[in-house]
């Protein structure tokens, strides 16, 4: 493996944001099943609602946090890419308390 190969792996593996391609498509497929929207944003209630379905209750308060912190935008709405990193960062934080 030299390292434009290994810059090739990790820029794919940092595109998906560690997700299977089959994750990815679930992602993307409840965004789309809830909020067929064109322009494929959602403001931060709709987060809420797209992240019970996949499984993920947040409190309001915190929903709002982790959406400020991947709206690299600042649009106030989420595209898919940054529900990812959200989605991701749910799974840490819930990995971190499965570890202590």
């Amino acid at each position: 493996l030299d390292l434009s190969m290994l810059w090739q792996v990790l820029a794919i593996f940092r595109d998906k944001e560690g997700f299977s391609t089959a994750e990815i498509q679930r992602i993307e497929q409840v965004m789309k099943d809830h909020y067929p929207d064109p322009s494929g944003e959602i403001a931060c209630v709709e987060v809420g609602e797209v992240l019970r379905s996949l499984g993920y209750v947040l409190p309001v308060v915190k929903l709002q946090s982790f959406v400020e912190r991947v709206d690299i935008d600042g649009s106030g709405k989420v595209d898919v890419h940054e529900l990812q990193k959200l989605v991701r960062m749910l799974r840490e934080e819930e990995l971190g308390h499965v570890q202590k």
